[in-house]
């Protein structure tokens, strides 16, 4: 397992541990994460679903957020990426999946489909350190002006009856224009009257 694939793991997991069934750190259901110098924003808003406040990378051009369902073990990472710039979905979708590393897992049930207008991937693994956990992941990608955007669904011990919370999570995602907030007149600039 190559280190990152492990920590993608390990994060994952911790994240588990750490938020707990229905606890998004922040208890935030829908979250909006803008790129740097954009003016537009993924939204997610998932049904069901709690996120921690949004997080900016050291280097300024990379924010995410996490947050899991109210069913227990499901959880949600969202990466927007803006550094370096990919100059289409397809190197998108490749930049992650190279990060994912899953020629270096022991994951089974492989497949490349389309969810929600989104290419993704989803694969399963069964089991981590010894311990069976059946945990099902699915990365679905977009790509706008240069940005990529990753969305990893995982849920722990998903038998295959969790399709309706992976739709409505991904159905849930829309980009937006974030127009700059008016500016608000200065006071020798107010007419008194009516």
């Amino acid at each position: 397992m190559s280190a990152l694939a492990l920590l993608v793991l390990t994060c994952s997991l911790a994240l588990q541990s750490v938020l707990g069934s229905g606890t998004g750190e922040d208890g935030l259901t829908e979250i909006e994460l803008r790129p740097p110098g954009k003016d537009w924003a993924i939204r997610v808003a998932p049904p069901e679903f709690e996120f921690g406040a949004p997080q900016t990378a050291e280097d300024g051009k990379t924010v995410w957020a996490a947050g899991d369902g109210l069913e227990p073990g499901f959880m949600m990472t969202v990466v927007v990426e803006s550094s370096p710039p990919v100059a289409d979905l397809a190197s998108c979708v490749t930049r992650f999946e190279e990060k994912i590393g899953l020629d270096s897992l022991a994951v089974r049930h492989v497949k490349r489909t389309e969810q929600a207008g989104m290419p993704a991937i989803e694969y399963e693994l069964p089991e981590h350190a010894g311990v069976r956990i059946d945990q099902r992941h699915l990365h679905a990608y977009v790509f706008r002006d240069g940005v990529c955007a990753e969305f990893h669904l995982s849920m722990l011990n998903s038998r295959g009856q969790h399709d309706r919370l992976f739709r409505a999570a991904l159905n849930s995602i829309s980009i937006v224009d974030t127009l700059a907030e008016p500016e608000e007149p200065a006071d020798e600039d107010v007419d008194p009257t009516p």
